[in-house]
């Protein structure tokens, strides 16, 4: 596999997969061709030394930790498809890599010096350099592939959940500007997973509140009736997953639940079947799932996974004040 290259590379391959090509081919090809032999490819992997893992971090700078996150956990899975089982144990060891970001005294993810020292925050509103178009509390989330490891460093679930409390909390006071928002932002896609975390830790009514809260309070009709740039429709998807009471979680076979909005509604997937969603109680205020069924069978946990969505079936949230 080609290592990270000195200088800039001229080809950036991530996590692909076309039909019967995968990432892996596309290198080998690059690398055999006469033509191109000579290109300088960085091949997003794990396979390699220290001293080449040094080198990817100054190439990425920015977005090496940050927006790299969440991607390594389906390379994994794409790498294990496709029968290299040493890559994909490397590739998913540094999805885990986010955990060394984690600074106990700010209580954040934050980016590190090069002594190995955590860059100090110059607020918990202020975008920060090592970040993408975000700060803190946006970035403070980005582990959807790895919830449960995220909750352990902030000290078990319970204290993460206690986190989202917090932010939720500040947001609903904050002021309105049409800046983006300081604390949760559903204009980016960062943090937009984290309404649906407490799902993760079977507490769907919890979950219930804060994806309730946001569709209400960043959704209308009006002209801002779309929290920011649509993000290729990004925006507007998680719009229609919220009033479906479902979400997938990047980095994962995992859906989470909530309450949604709508009573009764059906959704044509892929190959045909059917996803139908019922919620009788559904836009009067009751928000927290006593029960929800899939074919009529309690779940023990508000979470699907996608190979049973994407069969289709009948999903029915029961829900009481």
């Amino acid at each position: 596999m080609t290592k990270v290259a000195q200088r800039a590379p001229d080809v950036v391959l991530l996590d692909v997969k076309m039909d019967d090509l995968s990432g892996y081919e596309v290198c080998r090809r690059i690398k055999t061709l006469p033509d191109t032999a000579d290109t300088q490819v960085l091949f997003v992997t794990a396979r390699t030394e220290e001293e080449d893992l040094l080198k990817a971090k100054e190439f990425n700078a920015k977005r090496y930790y940050f927006q790299g996150i969440g991607r390594y956990s389906p390379d994994a899975a794409m790498a294990r498809g496709l029968g290299h089982a040493e890559d994909a144990a490397a590739l998913a060891e540094r999805a885990t890599s986010y955990r060394s970001l984690w600074d106990p005294a700010q209580r954040f993810l934050v980016g590190r010096r090069r002594d190995g020292t955590f860059a100090t925050s110059t607020g918990p509103t202020a975008w920060q350099s090592f970040y993408a178009e975000g700060g803190v509390w946006q970035y403070l989330w980005y582990a959807p592939h790895d919830l449960a490891g995220l909750a352990a460093v902030m000290g078990g679930s319970d204290a993460m959940l206690a986190r989202l409390d917090e932010m939720f909390e500040l947001t609903v006071n904050a002021p309105r500007t049409p800046l983006p928002d300081r604390y949760y932002w559903q204009g980016n896609e960062p943090d937009i997973h984290a309404p649906w975390i407490p799902s993760r830790f079977d507490d769907a009514a919890r979950a219930s509140r804060f994806v309730d809260w946001v569709r209400r309070e960043r959704y209308g009709d009006g002209p801002d009736g779309i929290p920011g740039n649509d993000d290729a429709g990004t925006m507007s998807a998680w719009y229609v997953f919220a009033a479906l009471g479902v979400f997938p979680i990047a980095g994962t076979d995992t859906w989470l639940l909530a309450a949604p909005s709508v009573t009764d509604a059906t959704v044509t997937l892929p190959g045909g079947a059917s996803l139908h969603v019922s919620a009788p109680e559904a836009g009067t205020g009751a928000l927290r799932p006593s029960m929800i069924r899939w074919a009529d069978a309690p779940l023990a946990h508000p979470t699907l996974t996608h190979e049973v969505l994407a069969r289709g079936g009948h999903l029915t949230f029961d829900l009481v004040r």
